[in-house]
């Protein structure tokens, strides 16, 4: 494969050494940041991307002030490390079958015999507001600019406004919980609370007592009151945007990657996604998508968690074109009784990537946020 020389960072001395601010991109923080972890995720990525067609549409959404956007394509550029770190030779959307006009991700090749397909895609979090959150985290920055030298600022957005707050009443509120302190506490439930009501905003305040010398204001912060959360509906509708009909006739094991965001997803949450009712593989009892062969799932990978990420291959029992559990070294999850509601599970144990993708255990050795 043709080496490119397309840079996807600025070239310049990094003297920034501060925290990520809560209103930066992801790209921009770490485009700029002199942290050592920075330093080496940068590194790994101009490595990795020395063997990726990268065009400027990759270009523009590796460096995009979207998060998701750059999370996609740092997505993609990962998927495309671990199949190559397989020792497959991988295109990018190169694959096309005659019924269909749209091509997949990649196309991963065994002695130059294709043997795979895979899609990537991204899962967001559950019961999220994008409009919301950028609110939020205006109001975090702002109450970080206060200084606090004997407390971290809790705060827990109880209900969130669709216009913000003056600057002015967020750090007069603010300086005015500080001022007020907090007595000994021998458990959380006894801290003193606050609370902010402004237009539709419901905003808790709380302090913690916290060692010198550290300069952050802002301690444990959350969004939301009490509330059902629903993990199941955002995995499902990213599955769905990535049916293996709209590529047309398949002949190959399909593969869809995807990237969870959501801290609240677990294995019984995935098994109600596939199989329950109108599971995404078993719907009323009965087989369907049988042409997607498998489900690459990552939790939260990411800039600071690749050492740590373990993806988990979940096989489709029912795949007109299965995978072979030798083709990738990564946990995965086949299935017996296939009649029963759920069916029984057997877990093949692989690597994480952090060793397929030979990363150094101690990169997160400087803190990150």
């Amino acid at each position: 494969m043709k080496k490119n020389n397309i840079s996807l960072f600025d070239d310049f001395k990094r003297t920034d050494g501060a925290r990520a601010s809560h209103t930066s991109s992801a790209y921009d923080f770490l485009n700029k940041s002199a942290w050592k972890a920075a330093s080496y995720v940068r590194d790994k990525v101009t490595e990795w991307a020395c063997d990726f067609p990268i065009d400027k549409d990759f270009v523009a959404r590796f460096t995009s002030r979207d998060d998701k956007e750059h999370a996609g394509a740092f997505f993609e550029l990962i998927t495309f490390q671990l199949l190559r770190h397989h020792g497959y030779k991988v295109s990018f959307q190169t694959h096309s079958v005659a019924d269909s006009s749209r091509r997949p991700d990649f196309t991963a090749y065994k002695r130059k015999q294709e043997i795979l397909i895979a899609e990537c895609t991204l899962s967001g979090l559950p019961n999220h507001n994008p409009g919301t959150e950028r609110l939020e985290n205006e109001i975090k920055e702002i109450i970080e600019s206060i200084p606090s030298p004997q407390y971290y600022v809790n705060v827990e957005f109880e209900r969130a406004g669709t216009a913000s707050i003056a600057k002015n009443k967020i750090i007069t509120f603010v300086k005015k919980v500080i001022g007020a302190g907090q007595q000994p506490i021998t458990s959380l439930i006894d801290l003193n609370k606050w609370i902010m009501e402004e237009g539709e905003w419901k905003i808790i305040f709380s302090l913690i007592p916290k060692p010198k010398g550290r300069p952050r204001t802002l301690g444990i912060n959350g969004s939301g009151g009490a509330e059902i959360i629903d993990s199941i509906s955002p995995l499902r509708n990213s599955l769905n945007r990535k049916r293996a009909s709209k590529y047309g006739t398949l002949h190959l094991p399909y593969l869809i990657c995807l990237n969870s965001f959501d801290m609240y997803l677990d294995e019984i949450d995935i098994m109600q996604t596939l199989f329950y009712e109108d599971g995404y593989w078993k719907c009323n009892g009965r087989p369907q998508n049988k042409t997607v062969s498998g489900i690459l799932l990552f939790k939260d990978l990411g800039r600071w968690s690749l050492d740590s990420a373990r993806p988990v291959l979940w096989h489709n029992p029912w795949a007109e074109n299965p995978i072979k559990t030798t083709l990738l070294n990564v946990d995965q999850y086949i299935f017996n009784d296939t009649d029963q509601l759920f069916p029984t599970r057997k877990l093949i144990q692989g690597k994480g990537i952090g060793e397929i993708l030979h990363i150094d255990s101690d990169y997160l050795s400087q803190d990150v946020s």
